[in-house]
This record gives structure tokens, sequence and C-alpha cells, in this order.
């Protein structure tokens, strides 16, 4: 016998009623539990704190008893403030006695990646070699949450082994993030890491060496002689990594007042990487002195446009010589079509100025100069020239 259609839909919505009160019931009591355990918690951690202060031994007794990691995490994180200095010291003090460390590695594993982050932080607070230990372990974890964590709970820690675990840690940070948070933790630390820095800008793989000389190279070094650094970064320009060769060059770069820094930088100009060549030609272009025209001339043909371009803008830089030696190389006629181009990139009135001051100031330029760049009728032409662009 065939159910009516209307007895159909009768049943159909009185199910759909039911599933849908059942889902709320169930959602109620779900939510309703953890507001109680809420409440329960807070309602112990308070009795507890309360019995601290009115009785320290019954609090500790209490305590000790206490199965409940969430209400010690709580006093270890927030109970210096709550209970003063001195309460809160022997309260700790306590709970390492009675193995809170060990509850608190237990933490560590946990599928929460919340719990195991709060773990490492309080682990690191309590600063007992175990929990120091137990705390490095974090740095492996698999959220990058609890590594940056970690990275920073221990970084407020500056000591030699948590230098030393950092400077092991490198070769396992495998993403930029975590290697950032790592960064900025050496900064913090700073001088204190010196010794290991130049230690693996030396030995380490590439990617490691060129951070760590970027690290150095930022440091404010208080107590050293610039004399030990210029060494450090002067052996590494001859490094057999062109990688490293251009980082030693941005870092040795802020030693401008040292004759031996503008020497190997020349050098450089003449390396076999263009990379290095063109990182080279930039730097003396920020140096200020005209010494470099000459010899960023000759890179001006290079076989590297990005070392051609590099040269032709440290030229600019470099006041009346080297404007004069890009004149010059406008009348080559290998070089004329980029050095007009770059002549046009830049401001008219500036290129202008600078031409009628070196045609005012010809007659006490070099001999050699003023045959090379044959300026009596050259500037005069240039002047024309661009007064007409203008």
């Amino acid at each position: 016998m065939e159910i009516p259609i209307f007895m159909q839909n009768t049943i159909t919505l009185l199910l759909e009623n039911l599933i849908t009160t059942l889902v709320i019931i169930i959602t109620i009591l779900v939510i309703s539990r953890w507001i109680i355990k809420k409440i329960k918690n807070k309602k112990s951690y308070s009795y507890i704190e309360r019995l601290l202060k009115e009785d320290l031994l019954k609090g500790l007794e209490k305590l000790n008893k206490s199965k409940d990691i969430e209400i010690k995490k709580k006093l270890l994180s927030e109970g210096k403030q709550s209970l003063g200095k001195s309460l809160y010291q022997e309260v700790k003090e306590e709970l390492i006695n009675n193995g809170v460390i060990d509850e608190l590695f237990n933490e560590l594993v946990a599928k929460d990646e919340t719990k195991r982050g709060e773990a490492c932080e309080i682990l690191v607070k309590l600063n007992t070699p175990q929990a120091i230990d137990y705390a490095i372990t974090s740095l492996y974890d698999q959220s990058n949450e609890v590594k940056k964590i970690a990275i920073e709970s221990l970084a407020e820690l500056v000591n030699s082994k948590i230098i030393e675990t950092f400077i092991e840690y490198l070769s396992y940070c495998d993403n930029e993030l975590v290697l950032s948070k790592l960064t900025k933790a050496f900064e913090k630390i700073g001088d204190l890491a010196f010794e290991q820095l130049v230690e693996v800008a030396f030995t380490k793989k590439e990617v490691y060496r060129s951070w760590a000389i970027k690290l150095l190279s930022n440091m404010n070094y208080e107590d050293r002689q610039d004399e030990e650094i210029i060494n450090i970064f002067s052996n590494l320009l001859n490094d057999k990594s062109e990688m490293i060769r251009v980082q030693a060059i941005k870092a040795i770069a802020k030693f401008k007042d040292s004759q031996g820094v503008f020497d190997n930088l020349i050098d450089k100009l003449e390396d076999n990487n263009c990379e290095v060549r063109s990182q080279a030609a930039k730097i003396l272009g920020e140096y200020g002195k005209e010494d470099a025209v000459p010899k960023l001339f000759t890179l001006i043909t290079d076989s590297s446009g990005m070392v051609r371009m590099n040269a032709y803008h440290s030229l600019i830089k470099l006041g009346d010589k080297g404007f004069e030696y890009l004149l010059k190389a406008t009348r080559i006629k290998e070089t004329k079509t980029e050095a007009l181009q770059v002549l046009k990139e830049l401001d008219m009135e500036k290129v202008i100025d600078n031409i009628n001051r070196i045609y005012e100031l010809g007659d006490k330029m070099n001999d050699d100069i003023r045959e090379e760049l044959s300026l009596d009728d050259y500037l005069k032409e240039e002047q024309r020239e661009f007064q007409i662009i203008g």
C-alpha cells in the first residue's frame, strides 16, 4: 500500500525537525561544558592563588596534589605579578622540585600548537638547564608558529649556549619566515655573537655565510677596532664564491675613511664575475673619491650591461671629473649610444650647468684630458645641442 504524499511530507518534516533539535542540543552541551570548564579553572586558579597568599604551606600542598597543568602554567607565567616577586620565587622552586618541568615537556608534544608554544615560553622562564634543553626542542617543532615562539623566548637568554644553539639551528631553517626570526634574534644579541657569526661567514653553506656577513655588517662594534672588522671583510673579498664577494663588498663599504678599503674596491672592478664588478662600481660611486673615475671609465665597454650602467651612474655621482669622462664616452663610437642615453635620463638643467662649469674651468684642466675630450670645440657643441633640446 502506497503512503500518501501528505504523510511522506509530514514524516520528512518531523525527521528534519528532530535532526535540527539534536544538533542544537549537542551544540549547547558542548558550549556549556566548555564554559563550565573555564569557570571551574578560573575558580580553581583564584582559590589556589588566594590560598598561597593566605597560607603558603597549605597552598603549596594543594598545588602539589593538583593534576591541573593549566593552573600551574598560569601561576608560572602570570604569578610574578599577582603573587609578588618573593612569593612567586618560592612557588616556582616548589613546582620545579615537584616535577613541573617534566609535565611541561609532555605539553611540548600536545596536538594543540598553542599549548606547545605556551609550554616552551614557560620552560624558558624557569631557566634551569633541564628546562632550557626541553625548550630548545621546540625549535624543531612542525609548526612555524611554535618555532617563532621558541626563537623569541630563547633570545631573551643571552648566553653562549643559546648562541651556539642558534648557530647549529641554521642548517635546519627551512623557510624565510623562521630565518627572519632568527635574524632578529641575532640582531638583539648583537656583538656577543660576533665570534660565532665570523665562523659562520667562513665555514657554513653559502646562503648562511651570506646571511652572517649581512648581520656582521649591521652590528655596532663598540669595543672593536675598525681594522679588525675590515680584515675580516677584506679576506672575504677574495672568496671563491661570487655571492660571498658581493656581500663582502656591501659590508666593507661602510668603512669609507679607509684607503685600504678603497684600494680593495678598485681591485674588484677587475673581478672575473660581472655581479662582483657591478657591485664594486656601484659602491665606488657612493664613496665620492674622484680617484675612482679613470678605473670606472674602463668599465663602460664591459661585456655586462649591468656593469656598464653602474659605471655610468657612478661617474655621474663623482662630480665634474666623472661628468667629464661621461662626456668623453659620447665621443667614442662604441660607447656613444649608451652614454647619450644616460645623459638623456638626467635633469637637463643640471646637464647644461655641468657642461658650462666644465667649459669655464677648461683652461685649468689636465692637458691630456683636455686633448682627449677636445674641450674647446666639443663643449661648445654640447652646450648648443642641449640648449636646443631644452
